[in-house]
């Protein structure tokens, strides 16, 4: 199977199944942000927008720990929330999203993007860090409009103030008229949906005869995927397509987003353009963040809570046990309970990468869990490893309670004895089987409170 992505400047690139294609230029990104500036331009934000630049999604990764012990898997959608709220969050649910969303840090490289000449924005996320973690001297105005609704000055290029239209309304307006969010998120429910059928009319006036796509526009995607979004790629992308009059730029063009029949049509005749890097990573190589924070808005948010969560699968059952803070302090900072936030890799940036594989490297007793992450990859696995992990499960395996359950591990200093632990602790704990501590430094201990604890 071939495919066909283009680039900037509309050269077709051949590329066979499974090989990297062409990624954008400086010179086609340049391009690209003089249309943005000085012509006619509309950014359209998918639902995991968040993790253009992140590469995680900080709101629907804690509401997937907080709200769902995890049970969303790796990469939580709106579509695997829906059904784990079976089909209909409650007031209370939708009350603690809201909170989430408020703690997410403020997203420097967001509102950099957002401060492009854009004559709107257009949303199907109902998270609203667009609008609250931007900055509060930021001018942006969410609006309530539909075909027959629109206002001119909604889209003027001369008004200070950027307009946002969110699709499926926000968290923290509830039950505003123009802003309520759908009650049932089930993909049946959302189809017969009021909020649907607004959406559509949303986006249909951007194709209409007077609208900005009309004119010769452009149409900027990123944060989209059709198979994990509330709109697919018949509502988003078919109508205008159609008017064959639009630039459409998608971003974070993954090879399974190209298979879907209406991009890969659009794409293969030069209507979509394709990058599979998102825009804010095209961003960030063409120096567009270089004055931005470097390191806090990549640290996951972190709520008012006194307990840590521990999942347990057993026999097919996922159990979520809470923890309390308090008791977990007690055992002193060289015990360490391995609690499911310890899962979650360290966001890293590629210019820092060098730096944080040197911090882990020199690492002390006490390890940093997020770069034993697979996805990270600093942590190369060796024979020994796996004798040593089947070593500990031969020890767990036996039932008698007296039973001996030591295995010990030796080795000449600095060769990597610490570093193995910390990766069998990190092991052990995603098998989720078992709670799994871990005890680091040289410290002699009263484990009185451990006892107490297990």
């Amino acid at each position: 199977m071939r495919g066909i992505l283009l680039s900037l400047d509309g050269t077709k690139n051949v590329v066979p199944e499974g090989e990297k294609h062409e990624e954008m230029e400086i010179k086609d990104t340049s391009s690209l942000l003089e249309n943005i500036n000085r012509g006619k331009s509309v950014l359209f934000l998918g639902q995991n927008y968040l993790a253009s630049r992140m590469g995680r999604n900080p709101f629907l990764d804690a509401v997937n720990d907080e709200m769902c012990g995890g049970a969303l898997g790796d990469f939580p959608d709106y579509f695997k929330l829906g059904e784990f709220f079976k089909g209909a969050p409650s007031e209370t649910d939708i009350e603690r999203m809201s909170e989430i969303a408020a703690a997410i840090p403020e997203q420097p490289w967001l509102r950099r993007i957002l401060t492009l000449g854009w004559n709107m924005v257009y949303t199907s996320a109902i998270d609203d860090a667009i609008f609250r973690r931007v900055g509060g001297d930021f001018s942006l105005t969410p609006i309530g409009m539909d075909e027959k609704k629109f206002k001119g000055e909604f889209a003027s290029a001369r008004d200070r103030c950027l307009h946002c239209a969110y699709l499926f309304g926000r968290l923290e307006t509830g039950d505003s008229k123009n802003d309520a969010i759908p009650r049932d998120w089930s993909p049946k429910g959302l189809s017969y949906s009021v909020n649907m059928k607004d959406a559509k009319d949303k986006i249909t006036w951007l194709r209409s005869e007077d609208a900005l796509l009309a004119q010769y526009g452009v149409l900027v995607i990123d944060g989209w995927d059709p198979r994990a979004d509330w709109i697919d790629a018949e509502r988003l992308v078919l109508d205008i397509a159609l008017s064959g009059r639009a630039r459409i730029y998608l971003f974070g063009a993954s090879r399974e987003i190209l298979d879907d029949e209406i991009i890969k049509k659009y794409t293969g005749e030069g209507v979509i353009t394709a990058e599979r890097r998102t825009f804010a990573e095209v961003l960030d190589e063409f120096g567009m963040f270089a004055d931005c924070e470097d390191e806090d808005y990549f640290i996951s948010p972190e709520y008012d809570k006194d307990f840590l969560t521990v999942t347990i699968d057993s026999g097919g059952r996922r159990e979520v046990r809470r923890v309390s803070e308090k008791e977990t302090m007690a055992l002193g900072r060289d015990i360490k309970l391995l609690d499911d936030e310890t899962e979650e890799p360290v966001v890293i940036e590629k210019r820092y990468r060098e730096r944080r594989l040197f911090d882990f490297l020199r690492q002390d007793a006490m390890p940093v869990w997020g770069y034993f992450n697979d996805r990270v990859n600093f942590y190369f696995e060796r024979d020994k490893d796996r004798e040593l992990l089947s070593a500990v499960d031969g020890q767990l395996k036996i039932k008698k309670n007296d039973a001996s359950r030591l295995v010990l591990l030796e080795g000449a200093s600095n060769s990597g004895k610490s570093a193995m632990l910390a990766n069998l602790a990190m092991t052990l704990k995603r098998r989720r089987q078992y709670p799994v501590f871990f005890i680091g430094g040289t410290e002699q201990y009263e484990f009185g409170n451990l006892e107490k604890l297990i």
